[in-house]
């Protein structure tokens, strides 16, 4: 959701200077348990009681303040992975690589998609990048991604992919996508360095 100077006035004249979790999560759109992160780990300042019930006390204001922070890179608030495990454990890597994760990542792409044709077919993007092909037909169906529509196929200039690949919302990749590239890079690189 998008707000904007009017939407923030309105929050701060519709509710108190201090607020509970309930009312952040109905602020900010969220689940109780995206709001639980939020607060748990100092995402929005703050004071926890400890008690079980109204645990939280919130600034209105702090919320408004990480609302315009969140609007301008929304990918950089994502909980952790297994954040939403019922039960399960949970992993404390952040969904953001770091800078020197992020650099590899990108010469990576930027090396193995060389081999590939001008306009890449879903496959193609498939075997890049090892996110399945109904994902790829996704992100061209809901035009998460700049694509052609040739006889029913789905065409993705190289380029735009690696733009939307190396784009800061696309950090968020996946674990098995982000293995499956570095591992291709190394058996690629390592066969260079056989020859």
């Amino acid at each position: 959701m998008q707000y904007s100077e009017h939407d923030f006035q309105k929050i701060l004249e519709a509710y108190p200077e201090t607020i509970t979790k309930e009312q952040l999560y109905k602020i900010c759109g969220v689940s109780k348990k995206t709001a639980q992160h939020y607060l748990m780990n100092g995402v929005i300042p703050c004071v926890d009681t400890g008690k079980k019930t109204r645990r939280y006390t919130i600034r209105t204001v702090d919320v408004i303040e990480f609302l315009k922070k969140r609007q301008s890179d929304p990918h950089a608030y994502l909980a952790p992975l297994g954040w939403y495990k019922p039960n399960g454990i949970r992993e404390n890597k952040p969904r953001n690589h770091t800078p020197v994760m992020c650099a590899r990542l990108v010469k990576a792409l930027r090396c193995l998609i060389e081999q590939y044709p001008d306009v890449m077919t879903v496959p193609d993007v498939a075997n890049l990048t090892g996110y399945h092909r109904e994902t790829i037909v996704r992100w061209c169906s809901k035009n998460k991604i700049e694509h052609f529509l040739i006889r029913r196929a789905y065409l993705i200039p190289k380029e735009i992919l690696l733009q939307y690949l190396t784009a800061d919302r696309c950090f968020a990749i996946n674990e098995t996508a982000k293995q499956h590239i570095l591992i291709t890079f190394k058996q690629m690189d390592t066969s260079l360095q056989d020859n």
